[in-house]
């Protein structure tokens, strides 16, 4: 598989894929494998992957999931996955696996999505009357 991010533009009948100089190699090889077979291309808007590390979206995320685990007695990855799974009836991505609804892990989301999650969880903790703290002092 070939993951490139490129910009797309349409003509009729012809998809222009402007490939970045440095993914030229890796392209040339991945067609002289198909050997003029098939190829299956997915494309989907751009988004940055949410944020990591202190004062990131993750790190936002999972303070405030283990403050709500904390104040309701729940353990953390309950809380987590509860939380996604209420944040899925505002465009929280998911998965269904016979019939069953998986709600995408972090490592999968871009910063928008992460933003939903972080407003469902705002929103649990305010229902909950659970007041969270957004920064701890340094």
């Amino acid at each position: 598989m070939l993951q490139v991010t490129a910009k797309v533009t349409y003509e009729p009948n012809t998809l222009i894929i402007a490939l970045p100089p440095t993914y030229e190699t890796a392209m040339r090889v991945f067609v002289e494998k198909l050997k003029g077979g098939p190829a299956v291309i997915q494309l989907k808007k751009w988004y940055q992957s949410r944020t990591t590390g202190w004062k990131s979206q993750s790190h936002h995320i999972n303070g405030h999931v283990a403050q709500i685990a904390e104040a309701t007695g729940n353990d953390f990855d309950t809380v987590k996955i509860y939380c996604k799974t209420e944040a899925i009836s505002a465009g929280y991505p998911f998965d269904t696996i016979h019939d069953y609804v998986v709600p995408w892990s972090e490592t999968r989301i871009d910063v928008l999505q992460a933003s939903i999650l972080i407003d469902t969880i705002h929103r649990i903790a305010a229902e909950e009357g659970i007041r969270l703290i957004e920064e701890e002092s340094s």
